[in-house]
């Protein structure tokens, strides 16, 4: 029966603290915890109190949260810190006193000389507490230690301190007990000759803080005391009845079934359950066993209350036929497919028989010894247990080694060598701290087997004492997307004491062989570890080798490390040590300020290679290996460079691996390592290749924060359909998520490929087209990343054809034009319109009309790819005999397609261009070096202003600048465009020559007149078009379509399971975006967010419509949106960050459950910051680009056309811009035209207000035209462009400037109202803004001054 008095006596003693929330800490704490700091007293106790560095080198940090603010902090390290060094004698008196106390410690944790384990202990770097913290500190603090425990990695026993014993007077003194003093710290007072100690050292035990739960057999009895276990199960799924809780073979019969099902979702019926489990157990205890841990809470008065906190469910019935049926899918190899033989000879009498079968099991089980039995060295080879691509040759731990064949008198069985894990629940808190006591209980009940294995639903929510405690089976090749469950294994020895870690010797090169026993490239591998042990450390100098030897050597800065075990070598890794220029590529290639906070470029490590026996590389092991040789080495972050699968990997570091083939990707760089995501590349110009140096790998980055801060794994299949720039950023952030691991992600694109920046990746076709020009956001190094450049990532090529529901398993699949089919739990429909010329010319079904089929009308990009992936010979062929080559449409495409057909060897004559618009470019302003002004809407623009059509913008601005002009738009010999006339239709022709071409008729759009053009090839630019047969079938699996998929504010649509973003998606018309301010005197009040603080008219508080197009918006910009939407639907609401606060059941996702129902259509619009860019390279080589908001480029017959905005164009030196503001002063558009330049980077103004570029002499004034001459002659150096692109205006083209202009506008405009921030401090306020920015990316503001303005630019 519940206990009431002790449920009572707890709450009310820890009603403070439970209102507390604790967490890992994050760079962004590091302001809020400086504000608590007391700096000169915790100088005193903790030496150097840095809580930047702390936050990201610390073993641990942790703080904990009231009320979202941060109110206490708390580091440990695995090395003692440096205490303070202030005083005369400072240094060489803190290093006396750290000498002593490393080595009390060593004689407190290893008393008699015994041996001292890696990992057994932790430092107390820093602690602090807000003063409002005071009456709970104690409990507070208690729960952060205890956090501390749990996410070191190699489970440590014992925390130490030393320091003043003026740390006793502190709330963390309480927690910490004396255990020594200095003497040879003593000083005399000078008031008496009486002596005080100053320093000591202090210990807290893991026991203390965190004591482990005692695991025991379930009893009957115990049925109301599982009550509160069964209700927070049944809570956490939605669903009840075993399922609840369980995730793999029921004990219940298949016949059984609930009678009521809605009374499955009750405790009680998980409650029923989980005793009819118990039950079952009793009657089969040789095959059925379920296991309860009892943890005692231990309160602050003494009391203590017992509760039962886990259940686990074990059992080996079926394991033998489940494990067939896993090696179907998953590479069982390595564990002897979790079965194991025996031998029984025929000729031996009943006695021989038996006593071969107790050496066997002896053998066996005696691996790795534990306790006692450790006196006696070990004789099985743990190195011999090979990775998962170990051949069957390879030995394993479940067979011990034998080099003798059996005889054919010989029979040879096998049995189970595995129990498997069929349930577990665990209140909040518990759900990794029991997994090891249930599981060693576990071991102990089933002696004859080796393995416990976990196989959960691929659909299912993380189970974290899977993804923590044991070691995830990898799949086949090519298999994870059809398996239907992820395996998970643990060896009875995976925690088997004497696990050390030291530098590598020459002489474990054997071992190490052994270790890589049946991996591909093992010689290699051991004659790198070779390399770098020489070059290192000796194991029996510990020193290093001689400075002239490893000068010599190509591997002076590699560095081996080995994992032992009773001596035993069962892992190595080699670091690079001079990382230190790889380091400051990859912040240019790479977005690593997102992963790591770390400005030392001398801090980083290149990790070369990693092997960890499977037995002991579950995650606490493999990131303390990872850890330990990261301290070993001097160093604080380790990076890992993964090329393309399907290329040899490049030499990435140094010239010392000269290996061919590809590398695989170690499982500590996929499970504990965070990707960065991919940064464009600053060039200044395509002509110069060093420029466009970019990436060909994937960058993970592994530090002491992320090591703590593990992310929740994700199997559930998400497939992202697309190629552009939507489809490849949805992808990499999803690859790059910050708390979630996805595994399963592929990502199918067209048949043409993916195409970033609206261009398929060729490389041939690279040469053709500029991406830098285009205005592409992606990089090669995205594309290494997401074209298999990584083990889960996969990448498929072709035409998404439907999409279809399997009602009998509920499951949902995309079926592909290739006749592919592939299951998934979350699509992302990231369709980018192209040309649809072809289609609409000869009909939907032309590519199956054996008529029609051959047809020379393609899409130009099309065109472009296949010719250049011809034979030198027949290219050139068909260049020569080449007649014309029409290209149709009143694109940018369409104006820069003449320059690409050049490139591939057409010559200008042959190049027709026909535009369907009948505009006049040739008109040019009188006065073409003066200022134009409009205020006019665009709607209202004449012709010799902005056309609707960008490209006949695009030749109206360059015709009409001078040192452009006409020549701009046209090479040659090319004969001038046909305008005016739209395509009507075409027909297969033989031209003069013999040669099939095209006859298309064209009709103009003024008379009706019809003409007549014969051509080699018709190549279609117009104005872009999703497939509509793609939206005939996605309305046939029932989505609800509009002119484009119709998704709300989360990009959800009407299928839980489905999203939509880019080009073939818009938002609901039930989507409302921010309420806009109106021009109105200021108020000083204002909704948060909002950019100007105004009080609109009563008319005008309604919230205007969403602009529902997404194709205005930038398509990075859209996948980013799009991929964190997804992520939120896969996370959990109570998710804290906190390992130990995580439900463990093993939810479904795609239920409609209370988590599922929190995330239904919404109307909030998601904001958008960025400009889309559209750009294109001039016949000429000129460049023409704009960047919009989606209000700027909106028609003007939209939701915005009413919206005036301020025009101010220049055009001087043979370059034309144009700015467009809103009525806030604030960019909406960019033009430009003229000489090469970085459109992606210029574009980042827009968004930010004019006034940051323009002094207030060289604003515009809203006077008259007249005016604006006047000072046009007195300063005819003015232009827009240059007073853009300022040396003093470079750090606002940084793409993180402008979200940080408006956090730091959003704060300064609270802090006004709140009365903190009087208007005269408001400058102030921004100029330290601006200094911290430039002061925190020092390093990257240089090379935009280079690009700028050609470098020299020092200041």
């Amino acid at each position: 029966a519940p206990r009431v008095g002790d449920a009572r006596r707890r709450s009310a003693t820890t009603m403070t603290a439970s209102t507390s929330a604790v967490r890992p800490a994050r760079p962004s704490d590091v302001a809020a915890i400086e504000s608590f700091v007391e700096r000169p007293a915790a100088r005193r106790l903790y030496g150097a109190f840095d809580v930047g560095r702390l936050v990201e080198r610390a073993t641990v940090a942790v703080v904990a949260e009231e009320g979202g603010a941060v109110v206490a902090f708390l580091a440990v390290t695995a090395r003692a810190p440096m205490p303070d060094t202030s005083g005369a004698d400072g240094h060489h008196d803190a290093s006396a006193r750290l000498a002593w106390a490393k080595r009390t410690a060593l004689e407190l944790t290893s008393p008699g000389g015994t041996r001292f384990e890696c990992g057994s202990t932790l430092w107390l770097a820093a602690c602090a507490t807000a003063p409002a913290l005071q009456v709970s500190a104690r409990a507070v603090l208690r729960r952060m230690l205890r956090e501390c425990f749990a996410r070191a990695p190699l489970a440590p026993r014992s925390l130490f301190f030393a320091g003043p014993n003026a740390v006793e007077q502190t709330p963390i003194g309480s927690l910490i007990e004396k255990r020594a003093t200095n003497t040879d710290g003593m000083t005399t007072d000078k008031s008496s000759d009486e002596k005080q100690t100053k320093f000591a050292l202090y210990s807290c035990a893991r026991k203390d803080v965190a004591p482990a739960p005692i695991a025991r057999d379930a009893r009957m009895e115990d049925y109301d005391d599982l009550f509160s276990l069964a209700a927070h199960a049944s809570a956490a799924s939605g669903r009840g009845g075993p399922r609840a809780f369980s995730f793999g073979f029921s004990f219940e019969k298949e016949d059984q079934s609930h009678e009521n099902e809605n009374d499955t979702s009750t405790a009680d019926s998980t409650l029923r359950a989980m005793s009819s489990l118990i039950a079952e157990s009793l009657r089969a205890p040789e095959t059925r066993r379920v296991l309860v841990a009892v943890d005692d809470d231990v309160f602050d008065d003494g009391a203590s209350c017992s509760k039962i906190v886990a259940l686990i469910a074990v059992t080996t019935e079926g394991v033998l036929e489940d494990a067939r049926k896993w090696s179907l899918t998953h590479d069982t190899a390595a564990y002897d497919d979790f079965a194991k033989p025996e031998e029984v000879d025929p000729r031996d009498d009943d006695g021989e028989k038996e006593e071969e079968k107790a050496e066997t099991k002896e053998e066996l089980l005696g691996s790795v010894p534990m306790g006692a039995e450790r006196d006696a060295p070990t004789t099985t080879n743990l190195a011999s247990v090979s990775n998962a691509d170990a051949s069957e040759e390879a030995t394993t731990i479940s067979k011990p080694f034998d080099s003798s064949e059996p005889s054919n008198d010989t029979k040879r069985t096998r049995t189970n060598d595995a129990f498997r894990v069929v349930a577990f629940a665990s209140l909040p808190g518990y759900d990794v701290s029991t997994a090891v006591p249930l599981l060693d209980a576990a071991f102990a009940c089933f002696e004859e087997v080796d393995f416990c294995v976990a196989a959960v639903p691929a659909e299912a929510r993380e189970v974290p004492f899977t993804t923590h405690e044991m070691v995830r089976v990898p799949f086949r090749p090519g298999m994870g997307a059809f398996a239907d469950q992820v395996l998970y294994a643990r060896h009875r020895e995976a925690d088997a004491p004497g696990f050390e870690i030291r530098p590598g010797a020459p002489e474990d090169a054997a071992e190490v062989a052994s270790l890589l026993l049946g991996t591909p490239r093992a010689d290699a591998q051991v004659e790198t570890f070779e390399a770098a042990a020489a070059a290192g450390y000796s194991r029996d100098e510990q020193k290093s080798v001689p400075e002239e030897t490893a000068s010599a050597s190509k591997n002076a800065s590699l560095r081996a490390f080995v994992a032992t075990c009773d001596g035993q070598v069962v892992g190595y890794l080699v670091l690079d040590l001079a990382a230190h220029a790889f380091a400051r590529l990859a912040r240019r290639r790479f977005r690593l300020d997102e992963v790591v906070d770390e400005p030392d470029e001398s801090a980083f490590a290149l990790l070369v290679a990693y092997e960890l026996n499977p037995v002991f590389a579950h995650r606490r092991r493999r990131v303390g290996f990872m850890l330990e040789a990261l301290r070993l080495a001097g160093k604080a972050c380790a990076l890992y460079a993964h090329s393309l699968e399907e290329a040899p990997a490049e030499n990435l570091h140094s010239d010392a691996f000269p290996e061919e083939e590809p590398r695989r990707l170690p499982d500590v760089a996929a499970r504990d390592f965070r990707m960065a995501r991919s940064r464009r590349l600053e060039s200044v110009d395509p002509k110069k290749n060093g420029d466009l140096d970019d990436a060909n790998h994937a960058l993970l980055v592994f530090t002491s924060r992320v090591a703590y801060s593990p992310r929740r794994v994700v199997d559930a299949k998400v497939l992202v359909v697309g190629g552009d720039d939507v489809a490849l950023a949805a992808a990499e952030t999803l690859a790059a998520h910050e708390s979630l691991l996805f595994e399963s992600v592929s990502l199918a694109a067209p048949a043409g490929g993916v195409y970033p920046g609206g261009f398929p990746v060729s490389s041939a076709y690279c040469s053709c087209v500029s991406s830098s020009v285009s205005g592409s956001t992606t990089g090669h190094a995205s594309l290494a990343k997401l074209a298999l450049g990584l083990d889960r990532v996969a990448y498929h090529e072709a035409d998404l054809e439907s999409v279809v529901f399997d009602e009998a398993s509920g499951a949902r699949h995309a079926r592909f034009a290739d006749g592919g089919e592939q299951r998934f739990d979350a699509l992302l429909l990231c369709l980018a319109s192209r040309d649809e010329t072809r289609r609409a010319v000869l009909g939907d079904g032309c590519d199956d009309d054996p008529d029609v089929r051959d047809t020379p009308v393609e899409r130009l990009d099309d065109f472009v790819q296949q010719v250049s992936g011809m034979p030198t010979e027949e290219r050139n062929e068909l260049v020569e005999n080449c007649e014309c080559v029409l290209v149709y449409g009143a694109t940018l495409d369409a104006l820069g397609a003449s320059r690409t057909l050049a490139r591939l060897g057409f010559e200008p004559g042959s190049v027709l261009r026909v535009v369907p618009e009948a505009m006049d470019i040739t008109h040019e302003d009188e006065d073409v070096e003066g200022v134009e002004t409009e205020t006019r809407p665009s709607s209202e623009r004449g012709e010799s202003g902005v056309s609707e059509r960008l490209a006949s913008f695009a030749e109206w601005a360059a015709s009409s600048t001078k040192g452009l002009g006409l020549d701009a738009l046209s090479l040659p010999g090319q004969p001038p465009a046909l305008r005016g006339l739209a395509l009507a239709g075409c027909e297969a022709c033989v031209l003069r020559s013999g040669a099939p071409g095209v006859r298309a008729y064209f009709s103009d759009t003024r008379t009706g007149a019809v003409t007549a053009v014969e051509a080699t090839a018709l190549l279609g630019c117009d104005v872009g078009d999703v497939d509509q047969r793609l939206f005939a079938a996605l309305d046939a699996f029932g989505l609800v379509t509009d002119g484009g998929v119709v998704v709300d504010g989360a990009f959800r649509t009407n299928d839980a399971r489905v999203f939509a973003a880019g080009d073939v998606a818009k938002f609901s018309r039930s989507v409302l975006g921010a309420s806009k301010p109106f021009p109105s005197r200021p108020t000083g009040t204002g909704r948060e967010g909002d950019q100007v603080a105004t009080k609109p008219s009563k008319e005008k508080t309604r919230r205007k419509p969403f602009a529902r197009a997404m194709r205005l918006r930038d398509g990075r910009e859209c996948g980013d949106a799009l991929a964190r939407a997804v992520a939120a639907r896969f996370s959990d609401d109570s998710f804290d960050e906190s390992v130990s606060s995580r439900s463990m059941s093993p939810t479904r996702y795609g239920t409609e459950t209370r988590r599922t129902r929190a995330f239904e259509t919404t109307n909030d619009a998601p904001v958008f910051a960025r400009a889309r860019v559209e750009a294109v390279t001039l016949p000429s080589g000129a460049v023409f680009f704009r960047a919009a908001t989606p209000e700027a480029s909106a028609p003007a017959a939209g939701a915005f056309g009413g919206k005036k905005f301020k025009t101010r164009t220049t055009r001087r030196n043979g370059v034309f811009c144009r700015v467009e503001t809103d009525a806030r002063n604030v960019i909406v558009s960019l033009s430009y035209c003229g000489p090469f330049v970085d459109a992606r980077r210029h574009a980042r103004c827009v968004g930010l207000p004019a006034s940051l570029f323009f002094d207030d002499d060289e604003a515009l004034p809203e006077d008259s035209k007249e005016d604006f001459c006047e000072k046009e002659k007195e300063d005819d150096a003015f232009c827009l462009w240059s007073a853009l692109c300022r040396p003093a205006a470079s750090a606002l083209f940084h793409e993180d400037f402008l979200e940080a202009f408006n956090d730091a506008k959003r704060k300064a405009r609270r802090e006004r109202d709140l009365g903190e921030l009087k208007k005269e401090a408001i400058a102030a306020a921004a100029q330290e803004n601006a200094i911290a920015f430039v002061g925190k990316r020092a390093k990257d503001l240089p090379a935009y001054h280079d690009v700028l303005f050609g470098g020299g630019v020092t200041a």
